[in-house]
């Protein structure tokens, strides 16, 4: 008998990701550790949902979801020596490609565009 495999994509997963941190950011956190906003995980949410249709839904490995000490939140992919951040904070959104030692801001308005070539 076979058996299906439910999969999910890589936005379903960043959702599931944030979903876990949220829970466990008040148990594990620091002192001197700011825990995100309810509010600001939605808001990720809501932007990688809004990010991923302008990128025309690009097929893209899980990237790696991470908290950062100001109460950031991060999403990073990797591929070899490339890799693209965002980074949430409570009042704005940066975006940063690095390749190999070279790293460059990309303005709001052209991450649906790196999305997309950094699927390719």
């Amino acid at each position: 008998m076979q058996q299906l495999e439910t999969k999910t994509d890589w936005f379903e997963e960043i959702c599931q990701q944030l979903d876990i941190l949220r829970l466990n950011a008040r148990k594990y956190k620091d002192e001197d550790e700011i825990i995100p906003s309810d509010t600001l995980v939605e808001v990720v949410k809501d932007t990688i949902q809004n990010l991923r249709q302008l990128a025309d839904f690009p097929s893209l490995k899980m990237p790696d979801v991470w908290l950062a000490p100001g109460g950031e939140i991060g999403v990073t992919w990797d591929a070899g020596d490339k890799s693209f951040d965002l980074v949430f904070g409570e009042k704005r959104l940066t975006a940063r490609l690095t390749d190999g030692t070279n790293q460059q801001l990309v303005a709001n308005k052209d991450v649906p565009t790196v999305l997309t070539q950094f699927a390719a």
